[in-house]
């Protein structure tokens, strides 16, 4: 995973370079993706249709949520 997000951020420096865009480049303080993450293994039908409903519904429920600052 280490290698995607490398790659992932290099990638979008170099389209903030290009396009001259007066944005922070993104490093080791200034994270472009979740420094952490939750897996999960999908066992049987339940649990693959709780996790299906929570990742619709999650981007409706991003404006309410305690994480979200702005």
């Amino acid at each position: 995973m280490a290698g995607f997000k490398s790659a992932v951020n290099s990638k979008i420096d170099d389209y903030i370079d290009q396009q001259n865009l007066n944005i922070p480049k993104y490093n080791r303080n200034n994270h472009f993706f979740q420094p952490n993450y939750y897996d999960h293994i999908i066992r049987n039908d339940q649990s693959y249709q709780t996790i299906s409903e929570y990742i619709i519904n999650n981007p409706a429920n991003w404006k309410n949520d305690k994480l979200n600052t702005r």
